[in-house]
């Protein structure tokens, strides 16, 4: 590096205090000697570090910052313990299956009539598809020596019977399955509400009862082998769907936590009680003219 250079770098640098210009080159005696450095920091440009210490914009912009964030949540910590400590399994249980102000299900309620339609219109495709292929070959060995009178009727016999055949399988197993959804989301997401927590335990009970109800025609002990396997089986997989919950913190307290705290804030909107972005003081209700 020049002679010219390093005095320019050190003449920009001669009114700022507490800087420290680090000179790639070790031998130059205008800078502060370091170390032998690296190949790697040899060819990287100088660094200079700045004073650790907070200027007039920077407190500006936290204190900028810190009136926003308190402004937009104006309902308090104690006010949403409050408010839960209040409620009761029940209520809670009551407002997953009723509407709210604006005619609409609770997030629960929801979630199930999402998953369901999307379950069944999955299996319809597939297990449609899987019985027309049965019912095609099924034909074909049927109808081997059997003549037709034109091609035309051969090729219609051969269209109705794929589309009956795959409108009562998907039918029949988009039924069975939309029941089974049903069944094992309705119980475990009801446990979980009135519970007001999410664990494996909701999902065993939830595939336990449901299993034992798909094998009633199989009498007592059908049903009670049934119950056993789903319950083994509920506590494996609902084991895997709280650690992906938890994982991505979306468990049954931490989302009525947020309803709570969505309720309260529409609550004090109702009322005319918002906090002003300008003097943080509350804001009543005006008149209407």
């Amino acid at each position: 590096m020049s002679n010219n250079v390093l005095d320019d770098m050190m003449e920009s640098c001669k009114g700022l205090r507490r800087f420290v210009l680090r000179c790639p080159h070790h031998n130059v005696d205008r800078c502060h000697r370091v170390p032998r450095l690296s190949i790697w920091q040899t060819l990287c440009f100088p660094t200079v570090y700045a004073a650790e210490k907070a200027t007039a914009t920077d407190k500006m912009e936290q204190a900028v910052s810190t009136q926003s964030i308190q402004t937009v949540n104006f309902v308090s910590e104690m006010e949403i313990q409050e408010y839960m400590m209040k409620e009761t399994g029940k209520d809670r249980l009551m407002k997953m299956f009723s509407k709210d102000h604006i005619g609409g299900w609770s997030p629960e309620v929801q979630f199930i009539k999402q998953v369901t339609t999307q379950t069944a219109l999955i299996t319809f495709l597939i297990t449609s598809f899987v019985g027309g292929r049965h019912a095609r070959e099924e034909f074909i060995r049927k109808h081997q020596a059997t003549v037709f009178s034109t091609r035309f009727r051969a090729f219609r016999s051969l269209q109705d019977s794929i589309f009956l055949r795959s409108l009562l399988d998907g039918s029949k197993w988009t039924v069975k399955v939309s029941l089974f959804t049903v069944s094992l989301l309705g119980i475990s997401q009801s446990i979980a509400v009135y519970r007001n927590k999410s664990s494996p335990l909701e999902y065993s009970v939830g595939l336990g009862i449901t299993a034992a109800l798909l094998k009633c025609n199989l009498g007592l002990k059908g049903m009670f082998a049934g119950g056993v396997f789903g319950t083994v089986m509920g506590l494996v997989g609902g084991t895997a769907i709280w650690g992906a919950m938890y994982a991505l913190n979306e468990t049954q307290e931490q989302r009525h936590y947020w309803k709570v705290q969505r309720t309260l804030e529409m609550e004090k909107a109702s009322k005319g009680l918002l906090v002003s972005p300008e003097t943080g003081e509350q804001l009543q209700p005006q008149p209407l003219s």
